[in-house]
Formats: C-alpha cells, sequence, structure tokens
C-alpha cells in the first residue's frame, strides 16, 4: 500500500484521532484494537496494514507530536553573541506558540502519562537545546554545557506538563511567566557557554 495514498493517510489520522478519542477516559493498557477500529470507524485488517498492535500507534501518535514540536526549541541564531533579550522573549514565545498547536493532543498524553512521555518529551527538548547550542558554541557538548541543557530541558517540561496538569493561566499568562522564568536561566547558560568559549 502506498503510505503517501490520500485514503492511507486519512485512515492514519483517523486511527490517531480515535486513539487520543479513547485515550480521554481511559488508560492505553484498557483500549482495545476493536475499540479503536469502531472510533476510527474501519476494519481490523485495516489496522493492521498499518500498525502492528495499539503501541505502536501509540508511539508513532507521540514521536508526531515530538517531531513538530521539536522547531520550537531551536535557536534560531547562528551564534551566542547574538542573543539578547528579545530572542530569548522570541524563545519563549515560539516555546509556547508550539506547545499551543498540539494542545489537544497534549493534553491527552499528559494528562494519561505514567512518566514514560515526560522523559521523551524532555529528551527531546534536551537533544534540541544541545543541537542548537553546539552550532552557536564549541562548549554546549562539554560535562557543564550538557547539565545546562539537561536543567532547561526538564524546567521546560516541568513547566509545560504542570501548565497542562492545572491549568491556572490561560496560554497569554502562561507565557508571559515562562518569559520571566526563563529569562534568567537562558542568561546564566549563555554566561557558561561563553565563558568556555
Amino acid at each position: 500500500m502506498n503510505k503517501n495514498d490520500l485514503r492511507y493517510l486519512k485512515t492514519e489520522d483517523n486511527l490517531k484521532q480515535a486513539l487520543l478519542t479513547l485515550m480521554k477516559d481511559m488508560a492505553l493498557k484498557d483500549i482495545t484494537i476493536k475499540m479503536i477500529c469502531e472510533v476510527a470507524r474501519c476494519s481490523r485488517n485495516t489496522f493492521y496494514l498499518h500498525y502492528e498492535v495499539k503501541e505502536d500507534l501509540y508511539n508513532t501518535l507521540v514521536s508526531n507530536v515530538l517531531s513538530s514540536i521539536e522547531g520550537a526549541f531551536t535557536n534560531r541564531v547562528d551564534h551566542i553573541d547574538q542573543i539578547n533579550d528579545a530572542q530569548i522573549d522570541e524563545y519563549s514565545d515560539n516555546i509556547m506558540a508550539g506547545v499551543s498547536a498540539y494542545e489537544d493532543t497534549l493534553k491527552v498524553l499528559i494528562l494519561k502519562d505514567n512518566g514514560l512521555f515526560l522523559n521523551q518529551f524532555t529528551k527531546t527538548i534536551q537533544d534540541t537545546v544541545l543541537k542548537s547550542s553546539s552550532q552557536m558554541s564549541n562548549n554546549a557538548y562539554t560535562v557543564k554545557g550538557q547539565l545546562y541543557s539537561a536543567y532547561l530541558a526538564g524546567a521546560i517540561s516541568g513547566f509545560i506538563f504542570n501548565w497542562f496538569k492545572n491549568p491556572v493561566c490561560d496560554l497569554q499568562t502562561a507565557t508571559k511567566d515562562l518569559k520571566t522564568i526563563h529569562h534568567e536561566t537562558i542568561k546564566v547558560s549563555l554566561k557558561q557557554l561563553k565563558n568556555q568559549d
């Protein structure tokens, strides 16, 4: 089957949406392929053309979301000296915009997470931050550089996951709060990278 065929892609989207719909009320372990197929309006044979088991569908969904939001965590400057307050604010804006673009999907994945998605999310951020930092500074992959990127990734993940779990403020307020918190953290990280250059 041609994976670029529109029917294949539509079924793929339907399967992902069906899984998300079911996960709103159930744990992944309790969801059956039969349930997914009923919600997606497809046969089991169709499901098996796409996936062997429901965990493969879940993993693809997670992988697609993480790949899509990865760009939000990428710095958009060539050298560390180009980063100023405006860039730091834009970076925070991009993070929250990237996350909010997948709000419905992330809400389900975060609220039903047993810790695995948090680890994957954090690792994606850390890998992206390291890659971006290495393009701006030769010291990104030093022990200290990796510690700073791990800290940033953990802090951002914690902020985002808690915002989804306890939505005490809207997107605009959350973005403003992230800017306030993130501003000083980024400045300390930049100082560390500059000192080693």
